[in-house]
């Protein structure tokens, strides 16, 4: 199925983009939802990108509304970092435990419709080890009796 794959991971790479979250700013925002009040220079050393890269990255975010940026408490002369509720909707949205493609795909189907699609996805799998050779035999013949498949050959 790579051609799911693919559509799966546009999809996910468009949504970002209608956030304007790129990949950076992805993983910046992951960080500052990890660890609230994190300041920039401890993202850009995180993340392992230079302080000017952080620093767009934060100001990006800061202005599509997911991250504040705060004074910080022990030291007033350094910020800190928050997520906004939109930024931290956003990290849960996106996370693999919260609505992964997959789940995505799936959502409104009934258990028997799942089961359904597991004994599909079972006899595709299967299919994938069938030679050639057996194939064409299979296609030439076709089933003997309902529910023969390929391996029965």
């Amino acid at each position: 199925m790579p051609i799911l794959n693919v559509k799966i991971a546009t999809q996910e790479s468009r949504e970002l983009d209608d956030l304007a979250i790129g990949p950076t700013q992805h993983r910046l925002l992951e960080l500052v939802v990890a660890a609230p009040g994190i300041c920039p220079a401890a993202v850009a050393e995180r993340l392992a990108i230079d302080k000017a890269a952080a620093s767009r990255a934060v100001n990006r975010l800061v202005r599509n509304g997911f991250v504040e940026r705060r004074r910080g408490t022990r030291d007033r002369r350094f910020s800190e970092l928050f997520p906004t509720r939109s930024g931290a909707i956003a990290v849960r949205v996106f996370s693999p435990d919260f609505a992964s493609p997959e789940m995505r795909l799936v959502a409104g189907f009934s258990a028997d419709e799942l089961q359904q699609l597991r004994t599909f996805l079972v006899r595709l799998d299967a299919n994938l080890d069938v030679t050639a050779k057996a194939f064409i035999r299979y296609v030439t013949r076709g089933p003997r009796r309902p529910g023969d498949s390929l391996k029965d050959d």
